[in-house]
Formats: structure tokens, C-alpha cells, sequence
């Protein structure tokens, strides 16, 4: 499992908001962006309340647990409905005041990793299912590049 990596989001973010050129920021599932990206930073302020590491994994292990229904703050803090994803990348995509962006690795792994050969599977198996709007989306996606986030002075663009 890959569970979006709420630290290293937060440590991303205020990177760039430090170096004073960051405009907007997004957690989600690469692979499935179209239905899982949640906007956490825009228009300078926090969209979204980002819990620990340690409260995500309670949060996302029990969300079927009735204590975590409604309006509990654990389960708000889910992206999309998620902690992370079996089989895909959890990633934050950040968008600059120049317009341009840049998409990071955002997660850590716990538990079994899929091998290549089950990841292609399951990629194959949600491409079949895609539709004209998620589609498209998918098919950009997968032709971005994807960063490791290092805090240096070339973050700044």
C-alpha cells in the first residue's frame, strides 16, 4: 500500500510558498487523477487540514469503522475518499504563479509492494473502464514526468 505522505506534502508546499511562487497544490492518485485529485492549497491559504502520517494511516485503516462517519475530522482529511492506493501513485501536483508546474512522488509504502507485472495488470484492467472524459486525462498523465522532491534551491524553478 502507498499512503500519501501528508509530511512530505506539507514540507513541499511550504517550500514553495517560502520562495514566494507558489499558486495552487494537489494530492491525488496519478494514474486516477480525474477522480480522485483534491486542491489542499490555493489562493494562499490551505484548502484542506493535513493530518499526520500516523492519523491518516487510523483515519484510512478504520473509515469503514461507524465512529468515522459523517463529519469526523480523520475522515475529512482523506483525498478524494482515500489514505493512498494498492496500485497506484499518490502524487502532489503543484502549480506556479508563472503558470507552469511540476508533479512529485508524494507517499510511502507499507505493507507489500505490487510486482511490475500485477501494476500492468491492474493499469490495463482500469483503462478498459475508462470513459471520454477520464480518458484523455489518463493518457497526459501517463506521458508526465514525475519528480523526487529534494529541498534545494533549484525547487525555486
Amino acid at each position: 500500500m502507498k499512503f500519501y505522505n501528508y509530511e512530505l506534502a506539507k514540507t513541499i508546499i511550504q517550500t514553495f510558498i517560502d520562495l514566494d511562487v507558489l499558486d495552487s497544490a494537489s494530492l491525488g492518485i496519478h494514474e486516477d487523477w480525474f477522480w480522485t485529485a483534491d486542491t489542499i492549497y490555493e489562493e494562499g491559504e490551505w484548502k484542506k487540514e493535513l493530518c499526520s502520517n500516523t492519523e491518516l494511516e487510523y483515519a484510512y485503516e478504520n473509515k469503514e469503522n461507524p465512529f468515522l462517519e459523517g463529519d469526523h475530522p480523520n475522515l475529512k482529511r482523506l483525498i478524494g475518499g482515500l489514505g493512498g492506493s494498492a496500485w497506484g501513485t499518490p502524487v502532489l501536483q503543484v502549480e506556479f504563479k508563472d503558470g507552469s508546474d511540476k508533479t512529485f512522488e508524494c507517499y510511502y509504502s507499507k505493507g507489500e509492494e505490487l510486482s511490475a507485472e500485477k501494476y500492468s495488470e491492474r493499469i490495463e484492467n482500469y483503462v478498459q473502464g475508462l470513459g471520454d472524459i477520464s480518458g484523455p486525462q489518463f493518457e497526459s498523465r501517463m506521458k508526465m514526468n514525475l519528480e523526487k522532491f529534494t529541498k534545494t534551491e533549484e525547487n525555486s524553478k
